[in-house]
């Protein structure tokens, strides 16, 4: 991935075809890349539970990773990312590395389920309270069935409309994205429709209970 990620920097002048080419292969290694760790991360989920890393996180900055990190993959499907991060968002207290594996399977979703020539929507905003923000992902996609809703964060869960349109999923990464969700102190949501498609919400504790008082490293 790094290799192909420098091939695409200026210094090499590849044509648009070659641009494309590596593009594409990008988005497929980190494909590929998503579905081998959530394999990993299933397997050593115990452990998991008792190692979070505790930090201060910008909610702005980390949508803005989101964003770049997904592009690839957008490309290659010709769907455009929209982000909308409210700037009065505040800094929150999380675990990086699990909030990214969140975040990164709800966009890789999103992006894979949207039609040709779609939007995906990436917001963030401060909840009511004060206390929570909600981050969004948001497509237009084939949507899921009502009668799939409650068992999409199943391991190992594929219903029949995204089986169909993703073959070689390993079904993991939603049941991932709701345990990582509660080990962070917030909960994951969902609103679809069959054609219209989905809007996942991840809401989450600007500093969860259980969490260190004291906030070492900032992103």
């Amino acid at each position: 991935m790094s290799y192909l990620e420098a091939l695409q920097s200026k210094q090499f002048n590849l044509s648009d075809e070659e641009k494309q080419l590596a593009s594409s292969a990008e988005a497929s290694s980190k494909e590929l890349l998503l579905i081998i760790n959530n394999i990993l991360e299933t397997s050593r989920s115990k452990d998991i539970k008792e190692k979070m890393n505790w930090e201060v996180i910008d909610v702005l900055d980390f949508t803005e990773y989101l964003l770049q990190e997904t592009l690839p993959l957008a490309r290659r499907r010709n769907v455009t990312i929209v982000r909308k991060a409210d700037p009065a968002c505040p800094l929150i207290y999380s675990d990086w590395g699990k909030l990214r594996h969140v975040l990164l399977n709800l966009m890789s979703n999103a992006t894979k389920f949207s039609h040709e020539g779609g939007i995906v929507e990436l917001a963030a905003r401060i909840c009511e309270d004060g206390k929570h923000v909600q981050i969004a992902v948001t497509d237009h996609g084939i949507g899921i069935a009502r009668e799939d809703l409650d068992s999409i964060f199943d391991r190992f869960s594929q219903t029949s409309h995204w089986g169909n349109a993703n073959p070689d999923g390993s079904g993991l990464g939603l049941y991932i994205v709701k345990e990582y969700a509660q080990l962070l102190g917030g909960e994951v949501a969902v609103e679809s429709e069959l054609g219209k498609g989905s809007a996942f919400f991840l809401a989450l504790p600007t500093h969860p209970e259980g969490a260190p008082s004291e906030q070492h490293t900032a992103y």
